[in-house]
């Protein structure tokens, strides 16, 4: 299945998918979090066999949907990849980005 066909199958709005890439995300990232949340759970493997991507970089994506707040990691072997409810998952992310925004902000009027 290529990245193509997964976006016709995703839960993602197209508003949701423009969110994702301005928060930085990159679209191999994007569509490893759209396959999480079509299969609920999945390995750096397994995701790695879907996209056509090597594992190390799978575990780079993820790594960088964790910090976004989009996805959990389970510390099990081999690590598991779970998406956080989309709806949660996706405020959690712009609740974070607008904290960041604040911080920025402060640090920017105090110098």
């Amino acid at each position: 299945m290529n990245r193509r066909e997964l976006r016709v199958m995703s839960k993602l709005t197209e508003n949701e998918h423009q969110y994702l890439k301005r928060i930085g995300l990159s679209e191999d990232a994007i569509a490893v979090y759209e396959l999480l949340l079509k299969h609920s759970q999945l390995t750096a493997g397994q995701i790695a066999d879907h996209l056509g991507l090597f594992a190390s970089a799978v575990y780079r994506l993820c790594y960088d949907l964790e910090a976004t707040m989009l996805i959990r990691i389970i510390n099990t072997r081999p690590k598991q990849f779970i998406p956080i409810q989309r709806q949660l998952g996706l405020a959690a992310s712009f609740e974070n980005e607008k904290r960041l925004l604040k911080e920025l902000l402060h640090i920017n009027q105090l110098g």
